[in-house]
């Protein structure tokens, strides 16, 4: 029976939960809006969850909810340029409670060998809520990104010419981290049914998978969510399908302890430099 519930679901993805279209880090960093108000709702809606028995709400719910959180994962993303405005979304279904996902990657670039538009990402997000502080390591196809925020101020760091830029930064280490988690698991909150869970095979392992239906408010249809869990409930992948494409995280590292301090701090022996946005203005 499909229990319906209002969830959290790490997502502004590269490919939002509130839309079928594909969005990278980057884009939904500069799309803005309220996020502290986003913010808060999500924690209180994570609060009164934080009790079930869903493997999301005590993984990823936990860990928000935390003082520190640390997260390695890899990220895919698929799709097709002219199915943008599908709202279809393909089912992988089968008897007996299971789902079959075989985890296949394609090879590095701009296009797959389907022809669908691909875009792969790896990146390092650490947040302390009580330092005030947050760090991010980003490499994709489209280049790499390393910031740190801390005393209020915004550093984009350039490890190939030890230098960084420094701007005011008015939203908190938090938020900052909310440009990048919501895209897995933690950030907005969306309308969602709990569909079914069960055991499966990932990328030859065996998990435990959670799938829920999100209702897409801006197509006739719905899009699907699939979480692989180990049986210990460690978060392995997170699979998000539109009738556009698919995104696809795979985590190395989930944890509430920040594993390398130094992603909170900018090098010591680097250079200052002035932004591009700090020229335009002088």
């Amino acid at each position: 029976m499909k229990r319906p519930l209002v969830l959290l679901l790490f997502v502004v993805t590269l490919v939002s939960f509130a839309s079928c279209t594909p969005e990278t880090p980057e884009d939904s960093q500069e799309s803005g809006g309220n996020i502290s108000a986003v913010s808060e709702a999500s924690e209180n809606s994570v609060k009164e969850l934080s009790d079930s028995d869903y493997l999301l709400m005590k993984s990823f719910g936990e860990l928000w909810l935390s003082d520190q959180y640390y997260i390695d994962v890899k990220m895919k993303v698929e799709y097709d340029p002219s199915k943008l405005e599908s709202a279809a979304v393909p089912e992988s279904k089968t008897s007996s409670g299971s789902e079959s996902s075989s985890g296949t990657k394609s090879s590095s670039g701009s296009e797959s060998s389907a022809g669908l538009t691909t875009v792969n990402y790896d990146y390092i997000i650490a947040v302390d809520n009580e330092a005030n502080k947050a760090g991010l390591i980003m490499n994709s196809d489209k280049g790499s990104k390393c910031s740190v925020v801390k005393d209020n101020y915004l550093y984009e760091i350039n490890h190939a010419n030890k230098t960084y830029t420094k701007e005011p930064y008015s939203l908190n280490a938090s938020d900052f981290g909310q440009n990048y988690t919501t895209r897995i698991c933690l950030g907005l909150i969306n309308k969602c049914s709990f569909q079914n869970t069960g055991n499966t095979v990932y990328n030859g392992k065996d998990v435990i998978f959670e799938k829920y239906n999100i209702e897409n408010s801006k197509t006739s249809g719905q899009s699907v969510v699939t979480y692989y869990f180990e049986k210990n409930g460690k978060p392995v992948a997170e699979v998000y399908q539109t009738g556009s494409g698919m995104t696809t995280f795979e985590f190395r590292v989930v944890s509430k302890t920040i594993l390398v301090k130094d992603i909170l701090e900018v090098p010591a022996d680097y250079k200052e430099v002035k932004s591009e946005n700090t020229s335009s203005k002088s």
